[in-house]
């Protein structure tokens, strides 16, 4: 997640950084994307006992499909795609937060702390990094 993070600061001065942010960002998010849709479909086609409500759903979402698709073609004269972008990082990131607040609830009892311990930091660090990223190229050049 830190690396997502520093990623998105430094793109704009470092080739490494961007590739770092989209490849990785990239991969990171169909991962978790595909696993969201097979969670996804799971949840909605059987009545399987583990798949049936799995909050981590929250963490591998299908938005995350989405900004799979959008992320490599974020570029700095494409302002349709940089908000594309940045909405859907949010979405993968709001998502993640969501899945963690709801464990205050008592109806949220999944034991899954080991899967946000994991997704968390990556979603937010992939959102804070996009968000980064994209401001930047919105300021254009100084």
């Amino acid at each position: 997640g830190g690396l997502f993070g520093w990623a998105g600061w430094a793109a704009e001065r470092s080739t490494a950084a961007r590739r770092t942010l989209v490849w990785g960002g990239t991969l990171w998010a169909l991962v978790t994307g595909v696993a969201g849709a097979i969670l996804a479909g799971l949840w909605a086609f059987t009545d399987h006992v583990i798949a049936a409500r799995n909050e981590n759903v929250l963490q591998c979402s299908l938005v995350a499909l989405a900004l799979a698709v959008v992320l490599p073609l974020v570029q700095p004269r494409r302002a349709g795609v940089q908000r594309s972008a940045r909405m859907l990082a949010i979405l993968v990131g709001t998502l993640s937060l969501l899945g963690l607040a709801l464990k205050l609830l008592p109806m949220f009892n999944q034991v899954n702390g080991q899967v946000l311990a994991l997704f968390v930091p990556i979603n937010l660090g992939l959102m804070l990094g996009v968000l980064a990223w994209v401001a930047e190229l919105q300021r254009g050049p100084e």
